[in-house]
């Protein structure tokens, strides 16, 4: 039995990922959106900014909603950290996909400078770990850190992503034996 979906809401995520304002009205929509209704997620973009992507993630992860997030072109950096929060994607054959280290500047005294560096040395390796378990491997995760860039290409992210949700998959009936009983 498949429940019917109650409404499908449709966000298309096409250019920069601006500041998290930008997304308010997509914030209202994901919160809002119940166990019975669809967010599907349309990206074409080359990625931007990383605490918008981080917020946009979260959201999408906590959302009661079936999350389905459709790729139509250019994955990259926080885009492919928001793919990261789909429960089901579609890929175009076409599309490209890079995951990559933090890129960011500040400014102000030298003494505030070295400690967000400090700072944000420690925080984006448990960014990059949490988001990208299982679909990176540990190395390649390591290789993110280091600073080189990871491009795949579509039919590599649809095996990934394959493999990742039977991880997904055995850590929810792990995790719930009440639903495992079920499916039994």
């Amino acid at each position: 039995y498949v429940k019917p979906i109650a409404f499908q809401y449709d966000l298309f995520l096409t250019k920069d990922i601006g500041t998290s304002e930008d997304y308010n009205q997509w914030f209202q929509i994901i919160g809002a959106a119940g166990p019975n209704d669809c967010i599907v997620v349309h990206i074409n973009s080359p990625g931007g900014v990383l605490d918008t992507a981080v917020q946009l993630y979260g959201a999408l992860v906590s959302s009661e909603a079936m999350v389905n997030i459709s790729v139509e072109g250019a994955c990259c950096s926080g885009a492919s950290m928001i793919l990261m929060a789909a429960d089901n994607i579609a890929v175009d054959p076409n599309s490209y996909f890079l995951i990559h280290s933090y890129t960011g500047g500040d400014f102000g005294k030298f003494n505030n400078l070295q400690e967000g560096a400090d700072f944000q040395k420690n925080w984006f390796p448990n960014i990059i770990k949490n988001v990208y378990k299982n679909f990176l491997t540990d190395d390649e995760i390591k290789t993110v850190l280091d600073g080189k860039d990871f491009w795949l290409k579509a039919d590599d992210v649809i095996t990934r992503f394959k493999n990742l949700a039977e991880i997904r998959q055995e850590e929810l009936l792990k995790n719930n034996p009440a639903i495992a009983a079920q499916l039994l």
